[in-house]
């Protein structure tokens, strides 16, 4: 993956292009959410330029690595997510998902 922030505005557009094209491709199906790649705001892209270029480019939402829920009203073009571990017990499974928390 590239790190979109060492691109110019033009490389940010042909990266979001051809991976969305190729995914359509090898799936067969609309792809229409973009996972940036690390996903750090002003470290991985830059928020002010690359969620529009991805909107351009045909995607619906624009995730990050922004921890905490997207909700109704939420941008979906700087979407948080929260992750879970593969190796989580079932314990610690339920507490994410009752509480919305990282254990």
């Amino acid at each position: 993956h590239a790190r979109l922030i060492d691109l110019d505005a033009d490389q940010v557009a042909a990266e979001l292009q051809t991976s969305k094209q190729l995914i359509e491709e090898k799936l067969g199906r609309l792809c229409l959410h973009f996972c940036c790649p690390w996903g750090r705001p002003g470290r991985d892209f830059l928020p002010e330029r690359d969620p529009g270029i991805a909107a351009a480019a045909g995607y619906r939402s624009f995730l990050t690595t922004v921890r905490g829920a997207s909700g109704p009203g939420s941008n979906p073009m700087a979407g948080k997510r929260d992750h879970l571990l593969a190796n989580w017990s079932p314990r610690q499974l339920r507490y994410f998902f009752a509480r919305g928390l990282t254990p």
